[in-house]
């Protein structure tokens, strides 16, 4: 993982500042996704295929490891940090398995990461999490599966599905989320040329 930060003349240009590397084959880097002080990096083929997340804390100026996220429940072959994603109250990483398998870390205690999950209809092909809503992007089922974690109970409540007017689109190939905003890519849509799906959170 090649860490860049902007500086230079006028502050505009990138400038290399760290590299994070494994000496062992586990991927990392196959995801990636930063916020606030925190940067969290998927490492899919860790520990013979089951997976991890490795969890960075920004110390001074360098990035310092905090964490090993990888929960015990996890087959052989899961491949956990294919897709991961961070926000201000969790950090959500899928597996590589179908049906996919969402694991959620609530981010308030970097200690013990309180652990969460949900199974998905399909293989999840994207992720993104905002405050305590996760959508799950499964563009083999031309779905999107909106969650909303619950305080009071402790847990993510049944999703809500969102889909396209068309099948066979990859509707959730790519999902982005922020203030209550979410976008969808679907990359077959119009003879391939493509579309984002914008929806507004209400309520």
């Amino acid at each position: 993982v090649h860490v860049y930060k902007l500086g230079g003349e006028g502050g505009t240009e990138w400038i290399q500042h760290q590299i994070l590397s494994e000496a062992d084959s586990t991927q990392l880097g196959t995801s990636l996704s930063v916020y606030g002080g925190y940067l969290a990096v998927g490492a899919p083929l860790s520990q013979y295929g089951k997976g991890e997340v490795r969890v960075y804390t920004l110390s001074g100026e360098t990035w310092a490891p905090l964490s090993v996220l990888s929960p015990a429940s996890l087959s052989t072959d899961a491949m956990l940090g294919t897709h991961v994603s961070m926000g201000s109250t969790h950090l959500v990483a899928a597996t590589d398995t179908t049906p996919g398998a969402v694991y959620t870390f609530e981010v308030y205690d970097a200690a013990s990461w309180p652990v969460h999950s949900v199974t998905c209809s399909d293989s999840v092909s994207s992720l993104a999490v905002d405050a305590d809503t996760l959508a799950v992007g499964q563009y083999l089922a031309d779905v999107v599966e909106v969650y909303t974690y619950s305080e009071a109970v402790g847990e993510w409540g049944t999703p809500v599905s969102l889909a396209a007017s068309d099948s066979g689109v990859w509707y959730g190939m790519g999902v982005a989320m922020d203030e209550g905003v979410l976008a969808v890519g679907a990359v077959y849509v119009a003879s391939n040329a493509g579309a984002v799906y914008l929806y507004t959170q209400t309520g």
